[in-house]
């Protein structure tokens, strides 16, 4: 490769989901890439697949749902924030009793009824009907037309993306819904599978190394092993779940755990004698399962050092998480010694 040679890099024209603006911040460090604009991913996959370009940035996804076997996925960049935000006057503790908030996505209604059983979820199209409107088909122009329900007071909030927010240029506040590390008295939002990540798709016999020095190898590590850690939860669940996965210091961990007065796990980063065994950074997976109503919640969390974050401990995870199933989504009958039958302690079906 010459000094003056650049690879056509394709992104999408559009602004949900903040990758074009993530990769053109990205492209100001000077990669060997040349960006352009596209208003269809699927065809400029299929136009480098057959020689015309070289690389996609795309959304995780959008790449889980539209697969690309003639591609190769070859890295990420770092990791836009995954947490949601509330689009709101308040935030989520001060809204009004039985507010109005607005949200497609089931783990997010089943999280905020969790955090506030008071309150009323419901999703565009049926706040659209509630107010005689049309609703707008671009998501843009539909979370504009959702800020304008909350100035008209029809609504209290809604969810959505950072980089969703940002898009659409809205004034009205935001407040995250976040991990809420540290602070075991507010409710925390684990994110849904796949947010945050800019994926880097390339052409058959690319030559990686010259964007490796541009890429987030641990930001491609989270993602491979959340996408192992996906694959294993049935399908009939994966829309209940919340999946963080990624790098943590070692010296954060502990403080949140001093903060939180808890010892779990500190014996794995500290001796004896209270100093830490090693200051690499850890991998923290989450994954939790939120019933219905958010009455119910099942999670399991590990830290692991980067090297024994490996695809073999995600399956060890997904065969203790099974087991967890098993146990928590089961009725439980009548026992002599255990007392009378009782109901699953986790109900997945809206039905149920």
């Amino acid at each position: 490769m010459t000094e003056k040679e650049t690879f056509d890099l394709f992104v999408p024209a559009d602004n949900i989901d903040g990758i074009r603006p993530h990769v053109l911040r990205w492209s100001e460090r000077e990669p060997p890439v040349k960006v352009i604009e596209v208003d269809d991913l699927n065809r400029a996959a299929a136009d480098i697949v057959v020689g015309e370009g070289d690389l996609i940035a795309c959304d995780a996804k959008w790449l889980m749902e539209n697969p690309q076997p003639g591609l190769n996925v070859i890295g990420a960049l770092e990791r836009r924030e995954p947490t949601m935000v509330l689009v709101g006057n308040d935030k989520l503790e001060y809204v009004p009793k039985n507010a109005i908030i607005v949200t497609e996505l089931p783990l997010l209604k089943r999280q905020l009824l969790r955090a506030r059983s008071d309150l009323v979820i419901k999703t565009p199209t049926e706040i659209a009907k509630d107010t005689g409107s049309e609703l707008p088909e671009e998501y843009i122009s539909c979370l504009q037309w959702l800020n304008e329900q909350i100035e008209n007071g029809n609504i209290d909030g809604f969810i959505t993306t950072r980089s969703n927010y940002s898009a659409a240029s809205i004034r009205t506040r935001r407040h995250t819904l976040g991990m809420q590390r540290g602070d075991a008295s507010r409710q925390r939002f684990v994110p849904p599978p796949w947010q945050g990540y800019t994926m880097i798709l390339a052409r058959p016999k690319f030559p990686i190394q010259c964007l490796l020095e541009y890429l987030d190898e641990g930001n491609y590590r989270s993602f491979q092993l959340e996408s192992v850690l996906v694959a294993g939860i049935p399908p009939q669940h994966q829309d209940f779940i919340g999946v963080n996965i990624s790098q943590r210091k070692v010296a954060t961990i502990l403080k949140e755990m001093l903060d939180k007065s808890e010892q779990q796990l500190s014996h794995e980063l500290v001796d004896i004698n209270g100093d830490i065994i090693s200051g690499k950074p850890r991998i923290e997976v989450v994954l939790e399962l939120v019933g219905v109503n958010g009455s119910s919640t099942v999670s399991i969390e590990r830290v692991a050092p980067m090297d024994e974050a490996t695809t073999v401990m995600i399956r060890k995870m997904l065969v203790e998480w099974e087991h967890l199933m098993d146990v928590t989504v089961t009725e439980n009958p009548d026992h002599p010694r255990y007392g009378p039958a009782c109901p699953p302690f986790i109900t997945l079906d809206e039905e149920e």
